[in-house]
């Protein structure tokens, strides 16, 4: 699973690739752990998040399905 681009301006890109089929849940937590976005998809190849409209920083974004659990950090810029 990548998640790119890192650093972003806003548009965030998931690509789970040849990562098993279902339902992942994408949530994305802010420097301070606090969650402000969630988002249940499918694993259809890609999938797009915009998040310009928070605050610059540091985020965690964590993917998960009944097998695994993956974090992400990425840095938003404006």
């Amino acid at each position: 699973i990548d998640v790119y681009p890192n650093p972003t301006t806003g548009l965030l890109n998931i690509s789970f690739g040849n990562a098993e089929t279902g339902g992942y849940s994408v949530e994305i937590y802010d420097a301070l752990g606090r969650l402000v976005s969630s988002e249940n998809v499918s694993a259809s190849g890609n999938h797009s998040m915009d998040i310009s409209a928070y605050p610059e920083g540091l985020y965690i974004v964590r993917i998960s399905t009944h097998a695994f659990v993956a974090n992400k950090k990425i840095m938003l810029t404006k």
